[in-house]
Parts: structure tokens; C-alpha cells; sequence
């Protein structure tokens, strides 16, 4: 396996400290963990915080930040969709990927599905990963996907020269959403750093703290989190509960959301539910290990980090038996897998965990063997490596 010389270039317009969601966290950890075997490793991405552009290392990692070529002009329609600054943004981050090619002798590429974030070929090796496109999330959800955001995204599928899935799930339904059921592709799940994600024995865990952590919005099942909430109050009235993650941007959003969610949930007892927006990467093991138990009820979900990272620090989850759950979570031996929609047995399943100290403990040791044997970052980089070099070579 060739990875001495192996010289590697990510596109990520999401790459930490800038706005993030999965796929920037992913890169993020996947980037470092090759530097630090030696890899060249590079990272472009539009950050519309950007000013100006600049490249500069980061924790081994060579970043490129480039600032946005466009700033609110509005020059051509498709449909109802505003699409000058989409793909002059689109076009600019593909000749400055491939320019950052030519510069620095970049052996393979690799982008994501989502957004469909370059327009044209790189000139080396294309590697495209899918995290969970619009255009599959929009049939898995039964409804119209964008239509210009369908089409980038099946445009930078075609064009790659090999094709990666996060999970089987996801592979499957991203590719019959672009028609393109005969692409060939592997599944590498996403690793977790276990040397961050482990148990801390000297913090103490919380005997009535549940954790939901996930962008805040329907996709993630907050809604059906929330729901669950009164009967978990009914039966375990000392319950306290926190959520960790993206809030809507403006205010108005906000409170909406926030007032519609404490909608479900007696007045009197909204005192026991915490808002929290995102929390530095660093944190977040402390988070998790000082939690009861974690929830993440998705209504759908290419594959939950999170989640992973939760076992890894010996949380007990309750994971949705949607999408890619049953992927990650073996029911009722590395944690429980319960149906979202059903807010009475999404309530039971954290109602055993509160109440049940023994299965917590058994399930918490399974999922941290489960994240060791399968999930280790370690051996989705080994994983990773002889991907990349069968695709170069």
C-alpha cells in the first residue's frame, strides 16, 4: 500500500473553526489523524466569514480559506432557486482546487455528495464521499428535491473516479436518488478518536441527565424528543434534560422553534430542559461522559456520529431503528434501538434507562467494545489509506 508519498487535498467549505456540521468534523478528524501519519494533507473550502483568502497550517493540516467570489449578487434564476452566486461559487472552489492540484502535486481529491460543492473535475483523482445528499434525504423524506441542488450533486457523482458511503443506507439511497443505482461504491463507516472519546472514570456521570445532541430540527427528531418528554417527567419526575446543538440563526427562528418545541412539555416543568448551542469539539467528551444516557432519535440519518461518539464514552444511547441505526447500535447490547415516531416507546426506552442502573452499565462496556472493534479512528484511517491508494493507483 503506497502511503509514504500520498499527497491529499479534501474540499470542505465546513472545516472547524468555520460553521460546521458532520462533514466538517469528519474532515477535521480524518485530516489530522493522516498528518500526523506523515500524510501531505490539504483542506479548501469557500468560508463566507472570510474576507480574504488565506492558506495557513493548522494542527498539521494545510487549510485554504477562500473568500466567497460573490457577496449577494443575484444574476440568474432556475425556477425559484437563486443560482448565480450557487455556481459561480462552484466553479471558483473547482479551479482553485485544481490550481492547489497542480501547485502542490496532489495525488487524489476527495469532496462530499452534499450540495454538490464543485463543478468540474480536479484533474488527479476524484474520490467523493457520500455523507447524505439533499436529493437523497428529500426522497427518503418524500418530498421535491431542489432542483439545481439535485443536479450538482448528481453531477459531482458522475464525475468521481471512485465513490465512498458512510453507510450502506445512505450509499443506496443517494445513488437510486440520482439515478445512478450502478455506480459502484464502498462503505467505510466514520471513526471516532477514541483517545478523545473514552470514559473518564474521574468525572461523575449523572444518575437523571439526558442528552440530545444534533443540530435542532426535525430531521433529527427534536420534535419527537420532545414529545417523549412529559411521559419521562411522568415516571422519573427528578429527570433533567439537555440539548446540545445548532440553533436557527436569527432570533425570530429562534424563539419559534424554542416555543413550539416547550409547547409539548407542562409549563411547570420546562425548568428541567436546557438549551445549549454548539459546544468545541474538546467538550464534548466531558458532555457526553457526565450524561445518564444519550438520545438521538432521527428521523433520518446517513450515519450518526454522534451517536458513536456517545458510545465511545460509555453512555448509554437510545438510537433511532431508522436509516443507518441499526448499523451502528445492536439492540439491547450496545444500546436500544426504538422506533422515533412512537413518542410512548421513544419514553419507555429512556424511562429503562433512568431507572435501570445494571443495564446501564452493561450496555455502556458493549458500546464501548462495539466503538473499539468498529468505529476506532484508527481503523477507518487504515481503511481509508487502502482505498485511496487502490483509487490512485
Amino acid at each position: 500500500m503506497r502511503t509514504e508519498k500520498m499527497r491529499l487535498l479534501f474540499i470542505c467549505n465546513e472545516y472547524p473553526p468555520a460553521d460546521h456540521g458532520g462533514i466538517g468534523t469528519f474532515v477535521f478528524t480524518l485530516g489530522r489523524n493522516l498528518a500526523a501519519d506523515g500524510i501531505h494533507v490539504e483542506v479548501i473550502g469557500l468560508d463566507r466569514k472570510q474576507l480574504k483568502t488565506r492558506r495557513q497550517m493548522e494542527q498539521g493540516v494545510w487549510v485554504t480559506r477562500l473568500a466567497p467570489p460573490l457577496r449577494g449578487r443575484r444574476l440568474l434564476q432556475w425556477g425559484r432557486y437563486d443560482v448565480a452566486e450557487q455556481l459561480l461559487e462552484r466553479m471558483y472552489l473547482s479551479k482553485m482546487a485544481k490550481n492547489l492540484c497542480f501547485q502542490q502535486n496532489i495525488d487524489l481529491v476527495e469532496s462530499y455528495d452534499w450540495s454538490g460543492p464543485i463543478w468540474f473535475h480536479p484533474g488527479c483523482r476524484l474520490l467523493v464521499r457520500m455523507h447524505g445528499a439533499h436529493s437523497a434525504h428529500a426522497l427518503y423524506e418524500g418530498r421535491r428535491s431542489l432542483r439545481f441542488v439535485a443536479y450538482a450533486e448528481k453531477k459531482n457523482l458522475k464525475m468521481a473516479d471512485a465513490l465512498i458511503g458512510v453507510s450502506r443506507h445512505i450509499s443506496e439511497l443517494t445513488l437510486r436518488a440520482a439515478r445512478l443505482g450502478n455506480k459502484d461504491f464502498q462503505v467505510i463507516h466514520n471513526g471516532v478518536d477514541t483517545s478523545t472519546f473514552f470514559p473518564k472514570n474521574d468525572l461523575i456521570r449523572s444518575e437523571n441527565e439526558v442528552l440530545f445532541v444534533g443540530t435542532v430540527n426535525r430531521r433529527k427528531g427534536i420534535y419527537e424528543f420532545f414529545a417523549a418528554i412529559p411521559f419521562v417527567l411522568e415516571a422519573v419526575p427528578h429527570a433533567k434534560f439537555t440539548v446540545i446543538g445548532r440553533l436557527p440563526a436569527t432570533d425570530l427562528d429562534r424563539k419559534k422553534l424554542i416555543d413550539e418545541l416547550y409547547s409539548f412539555v407542562p409549563a411547570d416543568r420546562r425548568g428541567a430542559i436546557t438549551f445549549t448551542d454548539v459546544r468545541p469539539y474538546e467538550e464534548m467528551p466531558s458532555r457526553y461522559c457526565r450524561a445518564a444516557c444519550a438520545v438521538f432519535p432521527s428521523l433520518a440519518e446517513a450515519f450518526g456520529l454522534t451517536c458513536v461518539e456517545a458510545m465511545a464514552c460509555g453512555t448509554p444511547v437510545v438510537m433511532t431503528s431508522r436509516a443507518s441505526g441499526p448499523e451502528i447500535v445492536e439492540d439491547s447490547v450496545s444500546g436500544i434501538l426504538c422506533e422515533p415516531a412512537d413518542s410512548q416507546k421513544l419514553a419507555n426506552a429512556i424511562i429503562t434507562l433512568l431507572k435501570d442502573r445494571a443495564l446501564r452499565v452493561y450496555l455502556s462496556k458493549n458500546a464501548v467494545e462495539k466503538v473499539s472493534r468498529d468505529f476506532d479512528i484508527r481503523r477507518q484511517i487504515k481503511a481509508n489509506l487502502q482505498f485511496y491508494s487502490g483509487v490512485i493507483s
